[in-house]
């Protein structure tokens, strides 16, 4: 049994599929196998896969009619044999010590999932460092792994970010076993805006131990593809559907309402406010007039006002609350020139 399998999906991404997969064929965690998967991608990266399967005798080769990331990685998991699995994005790359120093933990530990730090990589010489916890972490027993879900969820009010856990998937392993014997599989992105989350609501609920490491082993890289980088339209209501679904998925979990209503909610105000921001940044397309209405919109939907009724905004960091006190009290404009000077 290899000690870790590592799907890779992949679409569009030949100009990135080399730099990707010489991470992983360095690692130095060597009982691993790889699998590409091939989400029916219009450029020449079938070829270079099937080119790597060749040339490499860990590396598997899936060939799939495209269904997008969430069914790419099932399509990865039907064929893994490996004691834990993991996610890797095709545009991304990682330090080639991540899965030696993420399995050693997991095993010691005897963890369902470990997870470890990241990288916000832009180039070379500008590379943001995500260190999410400073130490070694271990989550155990049900209390325990609830605690690292609610902080994939959201913080408490008075923390400083908006983000206390990152909830994607591509910097961690998972027990293939918690996967199968629970038949856990990826819904699709384009049902849930975050499938990632989804994930983490149906597997973390299965899990016993969890562990967090303090090394930034894996670098997402900001390419410039990026979904959120698009204009949608339905974005806020995709966000709304996603609220619904982790809200009932948290209770079905046997959360706790008021513990995880907050945190929940302010989830849901770190999306409206990059909902709103995607307003200004689309203003030259939308015009100002409809920007202004689609951000009124968003502002008078009932989830929202119930949230902005009664959630603590006093302990919010300081820029956050000035963002909630504007949305509050309906200063659109004031929204709009605050995220204009903000884009510079």
């Amino acid at each position: 049994m290899y000690k870790v399998s590592i799907i890779v999906p992949i679409f569009n991404v030949e100009r990135y599929l080399e730099r990707c997969m010489d991470s992983l064929l360095s690692q130095s965690l060597r009982d691993i196998e790889i699998i590409m998967v091939d989400d029916e991608s219009p450029d020449n990266c079938p070829q270079l896969c099937e080119e790597y399967k060749a040339k490499y005798p860990n590396v598997k080769v899936v060939h799939k009619k495209n269904g997008g990331l969430g069914f790419a990685r099932n399509s990865g998991l039907e064929v893994a044999e490996g004691e834990y699995v993991a996610f890797i994005d095709s545009d991304d790359f990682v330090d080639t010590d991540m899965f030696q120093n993420l399995y050693e933990y997991g095993k010691k530990n005897n963890c369902d999932a470990v997870f470890c730090g990241y990288n916000i990589y832009r180039d070379a010489e500008h590379i943001r460092r995500m260190q999410e916890n400073a130490d070694y972490v271990l989550r155990q027993g049900a209390d325990g792994v609830k605690q690292v879900l609610l902080d994939m969820v959201g913080p408490e009010p008075d923390y400083h970010s908006d983000a206390k856990l990152l909830m994607s998937v591509w910097r961690a392993i998972y027990s293939r076993k918690v996967i199968e014997e629970n038949h856990l599989r990826f819904v699709s992105e384009r049902v849930y805006i975050a499938e990632d989350i989804m994930w983490h609501l149906d597997f973390l609920p299965c899990c016993k131990c969890v562990g967090l490491i303090p090394q930034t082993h894996y670098y997402y890289c900001m390419n410039g593809t990026s979904l959120t980088r698009t204009y949608r339209a339905d974005r806020f209501q995709k966000e709304l559907f996603l609220y619904h679904a982790q809200e009932e998925k948290l209770r079905k979990a046997g959360f706790d309402e008021t513990g995880f209503r907050v945190r929940l909610n302010r989830q849901l105000l770190m999306k409206t406010r990059v909902c709103i921001s995607q307003q200004v940044v689309f203003i030259n397309q939308l015009g100002y007039l409809k920007a202004r209405k689609n951000i009124k919109e968003i502002v008078n939907v009932l989830e929202l006002q119930a949230i902005l009724k009664t959630y603590p905004y006093k302990l919010l960091p300081l820029r956050h609350k000035l963002f909630f006190l504007l949305v509050k009290y309906h200063l659109y404009d004031l929204l709009m020139l605050l995220f204009r000077i903000k884009r510079g």
